[in-house]
């Protein structure tokens, strides 16, 4: 007896158990089918062992597709699926793993090479030619395909105020006319040529080509190098700098030789080899300190302190000077013996009580000014210090005199 089918009461409708209560195992030995394709148990099998791998989405090509038609549907439909589904993502993230390892059985049940030798990109044309080493994949406009090529392009464009002609390619160089040269870039290297450098690789230039040391034309034809040590010191042709054209033996002098000397009032100086520096040298400075004693009408009398000042800053005394308004004269006791020390105007002057004299300043009988006196004063204290007292005392004054000044003569360390 014959098992009767389980058939649904209209097309396409109900379920062989539900959500919740499903079946446990269906044993089979036909087909699945939706009465138009069909796929056995195994078939069904190997496509979901397909779909783990990919993460839940199975190819869309059986192994029998992919067999029969490896470069025709199956092979669109397998690049479409290598395109969606990322293996090489799937073995980095479990390498070592169930996808890395489903993987390897894909690909050895479906054949990709197929795809990897395609003869199209992106609809286009590849050449079966094969590439030498260093050629690039570039397209071909003539041939609308994909072919081995060395890539790059002619130089099309140089930025310069000489005018070029040219395409840069090797049939048309590049050939630049500056100030009535031509300069050919056609293969300026290393590598090239002499002709392609344009100057000659032996003997003299040709018409074009650059002229070089050895040429027979030059009146000393030799390398520069060479030529360069002819002018120096020591050489066949030394160059006398003092003969060229143009030399101005004053534009061109021994520093050393040239000294500049410090003057009155200035320290430093030397030769111009270097920077000089000039500083003002107030100890060469000479200068007077001058007092009015007494006035201009009163005649003098002998006493002490006539004048009392005190010293403004240091003095180192040189020299000190007496002068009257009007001239001393001698006293009816005295004789006109000039040596006499009682026939002398004779001043004194103390230094915080101590005088400064080992001989003291005096003005003889006659005269107004000390410059003339027969005994000359000795200085025996010269350094003034500042704020040191100072007293002018008159120890003789004869008789007549009056206009009493003197002038503190020498240098101090102020500026």
């Amino acid at each position: 007896m014959t098992t009767p089918a389980i058939v649904p009461r209209g097309d396409n409708e109900g379920d062989i158990g539900t959500s919740s209560k499903r079946w446990a195992d269906v044993y089979m030995a036909g087909d699945l089918t939706d009465g138009t394709d069909a796929v056995s148990a195994s078939e069904a099998k190997d496509a979901y062992d397909h779909s783990v791998v990919t993460s839940g989405n199975p190819h869309s090509v059986t192994a029998a597709e992919a067999s029969a038609d490896p470069a025709g549907t199956a092979a669109s439909e397998m690049a479409t699926h290598e395109s969606t589904y990322n293996h090489a993502l799937i073995i980095s993230a479990d390498p070592a793993g169930t996808a890395a390892s489903a993987v390897a059985t894909h690909e050895s049940t479906y054949d990709h090479t197929k795809i990897r030798d395609a003869s199209k990109i992106q609809g286009r044309d590849v050449a079966s030619t094969a590439p030498s080493d260093g050629q690039v994949l570039e397209w071909d406009s003539g041939n609308s395909q994909w072919q081995p090529g060395a890539g790059g392009s002619a130089l099309t464009s140089v930025s310069t105020d000489a005018t070029i002609t040219g395409d840069g390619t090797a049939g048309d160089p590049l050939v630049v006319a500056d100030n009535g040269h031509d300069h050919t870039l056609s293969n300026i290297s290393d590598a090239g040529t002499a002709a392609e450098k344009d100057y000659p690789s032996v003997g003299d230039a040709a018409a074009g080509e650059v002229v070089i040391g050895t040429d027979s034309r030059l009146t000393d034809d030799r390398d520069p190098t060479t030529h360069a040590t002819e002018h120096e010191a020591g050489g066949a042709d030394v160059v006398d700098h003092d003969s060229l054209s143009g030399f101005v033996a004053n534009e061109h002098v021994d520093h050393s030789g040239v000294t500049m000397t410090a003057g009155d009032g200035l320290s430093g100086g030397g030769t111009i080899a270097s920077t000089r520096t000039f500083a003002v040298d107030p100890t060469a400075l000479v200068q007077a300190l001058c007092y009015d004693i007494t006035d201009e009408t009163t005649e003098i009398t002998t006493g002490d302190a006539k004048k009392t000042f005190r010293m403004p800053y240091v003095f180192y005394l040189e020299d000190i000077k007496a002068s009257l308004t009007t001239a001393p004269s001698f006293t009816s006791s005295s004789s006109s013996s000039s040596s006499s020390d009682a026939e002398k105007f004779t001043i004194d002057i103390r230094k915080n009580g101590v005088s400064i004299f080992t001989t003291k300043l005096t003005i003889d009988a006659g005269e107004t000014t000390s410059a003339t006196a027969f005994i000359p004063a000795v200085i025996g204290t010269s350094t003034l210090a500042d704020d040191d007292e100072i007293k002018v005392d008159v120890d003789n004054a004869l008789i007549n005199a009056t206009g009493l000044k003197i002038s503190l003569i020498g240098t101090t360390d102020l500026i």
